[in-house]
């Protein structure tokens, strides 16, 4: 098991879309839950794996680069939690928004032995503000506009 799993980029930059890659099965730690969201998925550890073939997977379906280069922040400082078990047993989804309109959500599976990064996908707003937060954060609230008569400061 690696401790980097960006040390995997060059290999998935190499291969064809769909193309297959050497060893897919292999653990890399891709980052650690905070103590907060490890409490909420009832993790009794706090770092978060991910298979070469998870990695290739969003790779090929999100033709981003920079999403697997966002998952360390967006595991340790999601801006949501969310409880995705009646889709698929122990599944979490960790959304962050980041500025105003871009907002990428990852799908982590917990086993008793470990946490993994299954797949990651960017998103609308509308999507994110239906998502249901089980983080135990106080909701940040929406930018408040100026009504008629008030002045904006």
């Amino acid at each position: 098991m690696h401790n980097d799993a960006l040390e995997i980029i060059p290999e998935l930059q190499s291969v064809d879309p769909y193309g297959s890659i050497s060893d897919p099965d292999r653990l890399f730690q891709i980052g650690t839950l905070s103590d907060s969201s490890a409490k909420r998925i009832n993790s009794s550890d706090i770092r978060v794996f991910i298979t070469k073939k998870a990695a290739k997977h969003i790779f090929d379906k999100r033709i981003d680069i920079d999403v697997l280069y966002k998952i360390p922040d967006i595991i340790k400082n999601p801006t949501k939690i969310v409880d995705n078990s009646k889709k698929r047993s122990n599944s979490f989804l960790f959304a962050k928004m980041n500025g105003k309109a871009k907002i990428v959500v990852l799908e982590i599976t917990k086993t008793p032995g470990e946490c993994q990064v299954v797949s990651a996908f960017p998103t609308s707003k509308n999507y994110y503000r239906k998502l249901i937060d089980i983080s135990g954060r106080t909701a940040v609230p929406p930018f408040a506009t100026p009504t008629d008569g008030e002045e904006s400061s």
